[in-house]
C-alpha cells in the first residue's frame, strides 16, 4: 500500500470517485482504467484499511445520489457509481466537512482550489450554456482526462483513440458512443499509429 504521489494527483483535476476516496484515506490508487483496477486495489488493502475505504466509498456514493456531492459524469447504475468522475478539488472540499480532520493535509490545498459560484461549488462550466446530457458529460470528462495536457508539438502527449474508448467503456458508455467521442476529441492532423 503506497502513500499518494501528490505531485501527480495535484495535476489530475478529475478522477474516478473511488480514486478520490482512496486518496482521502492516504492511499495511492495507482493508474489505469476500469473495474479490474478497483478490484486489484481492494485486494492489496489490509482489513482495517479496506473497511475504512469501503465505508467512505459507501458514504460518497450516497452523497452522489443525493446531489450533495457533485459529479461531472456518472452512470445511472448503482453498481457503477464508484466509477463516477468527480472534481478532485470539490471532493477534497466535501471531505473536509464530511470526514472532518481525518483527511490528508494535501486535501486542504486541493480544496482551496475548488471553483465557487454564488457560494456553491460547481464541477463544470459548459461552453454550450445550460444544456446538459450524459453524452456531453462523458465527452467533457474524456477531454479533461486525456487531452488537457496535449502538446501539438509533441505527438507522444496524445492518447490513442483506443485508450479513450477503453476508458469510456469501463464507465458504461456504449462502444459506438465511445468511438464517436474519441474521434471527436482526436486532434486534427495527428498521425495514426503508436506514439513514440
Amino acid at each position: 500500500m503506497e502513500t499518494p504521489r501528490w505531485s501527480h494527483w495535484r495535476l489530475m483535476p478529475q478522477v474516478e470517485l473511488w480514486e478520490a476516496v482512496a486518496l482521502s484515506c492516504s492511499i495511492d490508487p495507482g493508474s489505469g482504467p476500469g473495474f479490474q483496477r478497483l478490484f486489484d486495489f481492494r485486494n492489496t488493502l489490509q482489513s482495517d484499511t479496506l473497511s475504512k475505504f469501503n465505508s467512505r466509498l459507501d458514504i460518497a456514493e450516497a452523497h452522489l445520489l443525493q446531489g450533495s456531492l457533485p459529479a461531472i459524469s456518472r452512470s445511472d447504475r448503482r453498481s457503477q457509481l464508484c466509477m463516477a468522475i468527480v472534481s478532485l478539488p470539490l471532493f477534497a472540499k466535501w471531505t473536509q466537512t464530511t470526514f472532518s480532520t481525518d483527511v490528508p493535509q494535501e486535501f486542504s490545498e486541493l480544496a482551496a482550489s475548488a471553483p465557487m459560484q454564488e457560494g456553491i461549488a460547481t464541477p463544470m462550466q459548459w461552453p454550450w450554456g445550460n444544456h446538459d446530457t450524459e453524452g456531453l458529460r462523458n465527452l467533457a470528462a474524456a477531454a479533461e482526462r486525456f487531452w488537457k495536457n496535449y502538446d501539438s508539438t509533441d505527438p507522444t502527449t496524445a492518447p490513442t483513440n483506443q485508450q479513450v474508448i477503453d476508458w469510456l467503456k469501463a464507465k458504461g458508455v456504449a462502444t459506438r458512443t465511445a468511438e464517436v467521442i474519441a474521434s471527436i476529441l482526436r486532434a486534427d492532423g495527428l498521425p495514426t499509429g503508436p506514439r513514440r
